[in-house]
């Protein structure tokens, strides 16, 4: 095709795929770096230097794949201070001109010197994507879709399926193996589908470096656990002792800040793939993952923006069984494919599970991936929301011809974590590759109470509306600056500031800004909250961005008037201090305003400019760096002497600094702490009550009492029913009467219903002979309950039998 003809190309309608080969279709991407001077007050494209201009070597770029190299791009590095003089002037470069204002992504972050990355096309590639980036919000991916840096991939005619999400028909697929007949259901979701597993192995052969694996534990983050609403010191000790291990000057000062800020308790990450059950499934025979089978956990996510710890009681937790085992065999890798479906350009993007060839239902036989139908992002025939919805609501088969399936990331099998979805909604997580982080209540019992007795269920995340504005080749440059906002890190600020404040500050402040009647400081949170959304949803939403950035604003000032301007001891300025020094020391002014902030100063009167410090995270950062400060800055003669010396840093007169440093309130203070300090733990955790096993009874409201513990389980209603599946049924039909028993009522709807076929588990079995709930919790079988187990088999012809 001429260049700058703007016409579609005539597109190569592939036979079959072939595995792209890594050294293949190089590309030399010029990447030009423009400085202030440059760029300001410019009227027409900036000429740019030779010298400023940096070559790397591209292979298999699907921007010029799909255009059959008719175009050219370049990538420009933009001080954050000019993105709107080039966004709206553009560059030249040898002679050519290239539009920015069209295309973003991922690039667009600043990078360390705030510096974002803009990509440049020719104009007359603006014509050749009108369609594809129609509507405004698109813009964001045009990176992921056209540029992605590929691990390896193939390219091709490619055929896939599509599901849509229901609540009604949830789309679950029970897999079953072609030779031993073992079953696993797997499921579908927003941004998790599935791979054929010869297709996988095609593009493995080209890796062009190896498969991630997640290190055994992580860095913990103090934002996860200052919304905390209590100051447990059990908590505390025990988040603190687990820090010493973790504080030699040899390891690096991420490492040293995570076990300053949170004791860096034991933690381990995943990939969140979405399970058909309520259980958290875990890859059988991952030595990282054995404490989840010795009891409850915590689940997180980064970024930690609202209360974001969901415990997990041990019965939700499986490490055995089917699913465990596929997730052990199981890699997936994270994907974009872009193509043409029946001739219009189109993208889809998220997570693929690798299903081995054993594994890959015959119903699927023709069929090499499988997704979920949002996960099409981009597609030129969407000229309307309602076409994209609709595109959405659709099952279909389809083929991709001339297509680009690469992987941008590829995780070796038992990396995988089977999360049910109404804890990863609350979590405010998806599947398209985000990890999960989780900590076990084997090492940290304490704070695992802590996490049960502070979880709120109903607590949801702030959903803000989206902007589908249909607008063809035009500008983005709105959008562009809309993503430039600071209101993420504005409103992050924002409230660990607000977290580190006792209630009665909170309620002061609530009250400055405008928050009035009981749920003042709700209401307060749930602004924080939401201008931390609007931050990161700035690619798509429909709220005024600049608006909630003045706000985030004029809350700083009004914490800075009232409180005094305080920076929290252990943001990201503490893990600068430890580049600088490995050894906290008093004699440091800077250590020493760290150390004294974090203390409890609770009894003395307020000072300004230093906040009175509460939450989890500026205790543990207190108690540890007591334990590293030399033996004679720890007593309580030494800790009156540089108090004295940090208050005359808060520019109190040198009398009144040694009047309150001498005084018996600052002196019965120390010496608390000091006692507490010297406490190598503190005070017994919480005993679990026993277990009282509930007993399988018709409650009030019919047999639905026996699903309140019941979460994110999509029973089946017909095939083979589970014990699980009956009791939706029973609780669905709303009859009233008849059995008391479950069990016997189970039986009678097995003989009333004789069109499904019916199966039980040892469990289930164990259950049924004790009278136990059909959910109730259960222990290890021994050699008794096995045999009862093989004597109802042979008693009960009727059901079929898991083991």
């Amino acid at each position: 095709m001429p260049r700058g003809s703007g016409k579609r190309v005539v597109r190569y309608v592939a036979i079959r795929y072939d595995v792209l080969d890594p050294l293949a279709n190089p590309y030399t991407v010029r990447t030009v770096t423009l400085d202030l001077g440059q760029c300001l007050g410019a009227k027409r494209p900036i000429r740019v230097a030779p010298q400023n201009v940096k070559q790397e070597v591209w292979n298999n770029v699907i921007f010029r794949s799909v255009t059959r190299d008719a175009y050219d791009f370049i990538l420009v590095k933009v001080p954050a201070t000019c993105v709107n003089a080039v966004l709206k002037n553009g560059v030249e470069l040898d002679g050519q001109r290239f539009r920015v204002d069209l295309m973003s992504g991922s690039l667009f972050k600043p990078d360390d010197h705030d510096r974002r990355t803009l990509i440049g096309i020719p104009d007359a590639a603006r014509q050749f994507f009108a369609n594809l980036l129609g509507f405004e919000e698109s813009v964001y991916y045009a990176s992921r879709a056209l540029f992605a840096r590929h691990l390896t991939g193939g390219r091709g005619n490619i055929r896939g399926r599509a599901y849509p999400l229901s609540d009604e028909h949830p789309p679950v697929i029970e897999l079953t193996h072609r030779t031993s007949g073992r079953k696993v259901s797997l499921m579908v979701h927003d941004g998790w589908g599935y791979v054929r597993g010869s297709v996988a192995q095609d593009m493995a052969r080209q890796l062009s470096q190896r498969k991630r694996r997640h290190k055994p534990g992580g860095n913990a983050n103090y934002q996860m656990f200052q919304w905390f609403k209590d100051e447990r010191p059990e908590v505390v000790s025990e988040l603190a002792s687990s820090a010493n291990r973790h504080l030699s000057s040899f390891l690096s000062s991420k490492v040293r800040y995570s076990a300053l800020t949170t004791g860096r308790p034991t933690m381990q990450l995943g990939v969140a793939m979405p399970t058909p059950g309520r259980c958290v499934v875990f890859p059988s025979g991952q030595e990282r993952f054995e404490a989840a089978a010795q009891g409850g956990l915590i689940l997180s996510r980064s970024p930690a923006d609202k209360p974001n710890c969901h415990p997990v009681h041990w019965d939700d937790v499986e490490t055995v069984g089917p699913a465990s085992d596929f997730l052990a065999q199981m890699e997936c890798l994270q994907y974009t494919w872009t193509g043409f479906d029946r001739g219009h350009l189109t993208f889809f993007k998220g997570m693929l599970g690798i299903i081995p060839e054993a594994w890959w239902p015959t119903e699927w036989e023709s069929r090499s991936v499988i997704v979920c139908a949002k996960d099409r992002k981009l597609d030129e025939r969407w000229t309307t929301e309602k076409k994209r919805d609709e595109a959405h609501a659709l099952q279909e088969d389809f083929l991709l011809e001339d297509s680009s399936l690469v992987a941008v990331d590829w995780f070796e099998a038992g990396e995988a974590i089977g999360v049910p979805y109404d804890i990863q909604s609350w979590l405010g997580g998806d599947y398209d590759g985000d990890e999960v982080q989780v900590f076990f209540e084997k090492y940290n019992p304490r704070l695992f109470q802590q996490a049960v007795d502070e979880f709120d269920r109903e607590a949801l995340n702030p959903k803000l509306a989206k902007r589908f504005s249909h607008a063809p080749g035009r500008t983005r440059r709105g959008r562009l600056l809309a993503m430039t906002s600071k209101n993420t890190e504005l409103w992050s600020v924002i409230a660990a500031t607000v977290n580190a404040l006792t209630e009665p500050q909170r309620g002061q402040l609530a009250t400055s800004l405008g928050f009035t009647g009981e749920n003042a400081e709700a209401e307060l949170w749930a602004t924080i909250e939401r201008g931390i959304k609007v931050g990161t949803d700035s690619y798509k939403t429909s709220e005024d961005v600049r608006t909630w950035e003045a706000r985030a604003r004029q809350y700083q000032k009004v914490l800075r008037k009232q409180f005094g301007a305080s920076r929290l001891p252990y943001s990201k300025a503490l893990r600068g201090l430890l580049e600088q020094t490995a050894q906290p020391v008093l004699t440091d002014p800077e250590w020493r305003s760290v150390y004294f902030q974090c203390i409890n100063t609770y009894p003395l009167p307020p000072l300004k400019g230093a906040l009175a410090l509460r939450g989890v995270p500026a205790r543990v950062l207190g108690h540890v760096l007591h334990r590293l400060l030399p033996a004679e800055q720890r007593t309580l003669e030494a800790l009156q002497g540089f108090y004295e010396q940090w208050l005359h840093e808060r520019s109190l007169p040198t009398e009144e600094a040694h009047r309150i440093a001498t005084s018996r309130e600052v002196q019965e203070m120390f010496a608390t702490l000091l006692k507490d300090f010297a406490q190598a733990e503190a005070g017994p955790v919480k005993n679990r009550s026993a277990y009282v096993p509930r007993p399988a009874t018709r409650g009030p409201l019919g047999w639905s009492s026996h699903l309140r513990s019941v979460h994110g389980y999509m029973p089946k209603t017909e095939g083979v029913l589970g014990v699980l599946d009956v009791l939706y049924l029973m609780a669905d039909s709303g009859e009233e009467g008849g059995p008391a028993s479950f069990w016997q009522a189970y039986q009678l709807f097995v003989r009333d219903h004789p069109q499904h076929r019916y199966k039980l588990s040892p469990v289930d079995v164990i259950r049924w002979k004790k009278g136990i709930s059909p959910t109730g919790l259960y222990i290890v079988a021994g050699r008794e309950e096995w045999a009862e187990y093989e004597r109802f088999k042979q008693q009960h012809p009727e059901f079929e039998y898991s083991h």
